[in-house]
Parts: C-alpha cells; sequence; structure tokens
C-alpha cells in the first residue's frame, strides 16, 4: 500500500533543495534500468558493471530509512516525487473520448518533461446497481 506522508516544516524552498540532491540519482537509476533492459555488451562488462552498482548500493545503504519512501510532501503541499526512482518525477493526463450507454471511453498516457512515456485506453462501466 502506498505511504502518504506530510513533512512538517519542510518549506517548499526545502523541497527544491531536496529535489536538486535527489533529482538526478533518481534520473539515473532510470537511465540504468534502461540500458540494463536493452544491452548487449560481452560478459566482462556486465561483470564490471554489476560490482560498480554493488558498490554504489552499499554507499546509498549506509544510511537509510527502515520504511519505504513513499509518497511525501512538504508544508506547502509540495510533492517529493523521488521516494519511485523508476517512475521519477511523470504527470498522468487522461480525457474521456465518448460515452455509450453506460459505457464510458477514455484514453491517457504517462509522460515526464521529455515526452510521452505510455499510452493507454480504457473503457469504464457504470456498475448494474448504479443505473437506476
Amino acid at each position: 500500500m502506498l505511504d502518504y506522508t506530510h513533512v512538517e516544516n519542510l518549506s517548499a524552498a526545502d523541497v527544491e533543495r531536496l529535489k536538486a540532491v535527489y533529482e538526478p540519482l533518481t534520473r539515473a537509476v532510470r537511465e540504468l534500468v534502461d540500458a540494463t533492459i536493452r544491452t548487449e555488451v560481452d560478459a566482462d562488462e556486465v561483470a564490471a558493471a554489476t560490482a560498480e552498482i554493488d558498490s554504489a548500493t552499499s554507499r546509498l545503504r549506509a544510511k537509510q530509512r527502515d520504511q519505504s519512501f513513499g509518497i511525501q510532501f512538504g508544508s506547502d503541499g509540495d510533492s517529493m516525487p523521488w521516494g519511485n526512482a523508476p517512475l521519477g518525477r511523470v504527470h498522468a493526463e487522461a480525457r474521456v473520448t465518448h460515452t455509450e450507454g453506460f459505457k464510458t471511453y477514455v484514453v491517457g498516457h504517462l509522460g515526464d518533461d521529455t515526452g510521452v512515456t505510455v499510452e493507454a485506453e480504457g473503457v469504464f462501466i457504470e456498475p448494474r446497481w448504479a443505473r437506476d
């Protein structure tokens, strides 16, 4: 389950300062995931990269939270989105395309500053009990 936390006494400036520190790390992790999926380097390169990643993980785990970061907000309501490194700072947009009786059709996407990451279409069906 997602953990939503309101961090007291953390101003918008504090959130921006923390974002400047952690956002490059989350971007690097997303790039690493992409490179991991698409790489075709030889076994020696994979072994060397694995050792470097293990070393970096150990350094980052030297001081960490006991629980997941979840979704946290500063005192001004500013979100701290770097708690989900693979996802990072994304935005979602969706709209209803049309309705046919009790079915509502929607399209949407997730994206970031570089563009759309994933697109989706869906059908929402109004429950029978709610149609009367």
